[in-house]
């Protein structure tokens, strides 16, 4: 089943067209497994993703069924959505409305800036959508985010695309990660980690 929605805000005008799990686990567990493979490459965020310790934002959350699926087992987990979203998978105190690049300006947050060790994201810098000032500006923000040595998990951008783009304002911020894991067959997911 497909549904449709329409993202307007000053700016973006575009239709989303994305298919719905039957089961509503199924798109959190495939995120999940391909999470694993890149978390492998760095002992110290595998430690806390197996004890259950990590600190986890989901980043452009939509209805929060990835965010609802790592509470569920024990992960302190938020997400964080510019929509108005009815029809929540996670407890409404879980979810934040905001925008991403206005982060550091909230107040009240429940997870303090600096101390996220995991922020997953599976569309927010798609090249289709944000236009590329966005980007840079919604990776400073992710870095601002994470503590030292935490981990920034992206589904749907093309890593190599922005590494090999010569682009400073695009370097500059990713020069502040490491590049720690590229899904050498999609070239889609990475992990990046911030130095």
């Amino acid at each position: 089943m497909n549904i449709r929605y329409r993202h307007k805000e000053p700016g973006y005008d575009y239709v989303v067209c994305r298919e719905v799990d039957h089961d509503p686990e199924d798109g959190p567990r495939d995120i999940i497994s391909r999470l694993i493979p890149a978390l492998e490459l760095d002992p110290g965020l595998k430690a806390k993703f197996d004890s259950k310790t990590l600190r986890v934002v989901e980043l452009g959350c939509g209805k929060g069924q990835l965010t609802n699926y790592l509470r569920k087992r024990g992960y302190q987990c938020y997400g964080i959505d510019i929509n108005e979203v009815e029809d929540l998978a996670c407890q409404p105190e879980h979810f934040i409305r905001a925008d991403i690049q206005k982060l550091p300006d909230l107040e009240g947050l429940p997870i303090k800036m600096g101390e996220v060790d995991l922020a997953i994201s599976t569309g927010i810098l798609d090249l289709r959508i944000y236009p590329r000032n966005d980007q840079v500006k919604i990776l400073e923000v992710i870095h601002q985010i994470l503590a030292k040595g935490g981990a920034y998990f992206s589904v749907m951008i093309d890593l190599n695309a922005s590494l090999q783009r010569n682009d400073l304002k695009v370097k500059q911020v990713l020069d502040k990660f490491e590049v720690r894991y590229i899904d050498e067959e999609t070239q889609c997911i990475g992990l990046l980690v911030k130095k």
